[in-house]
């Protein structure tokens, strides 16, 4: 499942559909499917390693340059309520965040809740107090 944000005139609209001329944009995809990632495939170069880098909570994080396009994965930190993935008791464990980016797009990547997409999701409800999530300058998701 995705999510399209356009952020004008401090107002932040929800679009519908991918199409090929789409620019200032956040799309935030959790858990996309097959279909979804070949249609987000069609916006900036998305490989198989860098999906299956995505799934991997063990994956190391790094910046990659594509052309035109920057992929960085992140291990970020998750409150954690009793156990992590292997089963041992931890108050957070890390969960892989990808962000894909170009001048005007940038599109992140999650399997499962993410804090720090939440957190970013939450800037969204007051835009006139944001300047962290803005899709007229794609460099601030990740600076």
């Amino acid at each position: 499942m995705y999510t399209i944000y356009h952020i004008e005139n401090n107002e932040c609209k929800i679009i519908n559909n991918i199409t090929p001329n789409l620019t200032s944009v956040w799309i935030k995809a959790e858990s996309p499917t097959e279909e979804e990632i070949d249609e987000l495939r069609k916006l900036v170069p998305i490989s198989e390693e860098d999906i299956k880098d995505t799934r991997d909570i063990n994956e190391v994080p790094k910046l990659e340059k594509n052309d035109d396009s920057f992929f960085l994965l992140l291990q970020t930190p998750m409150r954690n309520s009793g156990q992590n993935e292997e089963g041992i008791p931890a108050d957070f464990t890390v969960r892989p965040l990808s962000i894909f980016f170009t001048d005007t797009i940038v599109i992140t990547i999650t399997w499962g809740q993410n804090d720090v997409i939440a957190y970013l999701e939450e800037k969204l409800g007051n835009i006139t107090k944001n300047s962290i999530v803005d899709t007229s300058k794609c460099e601030h998701f990740i600076v």
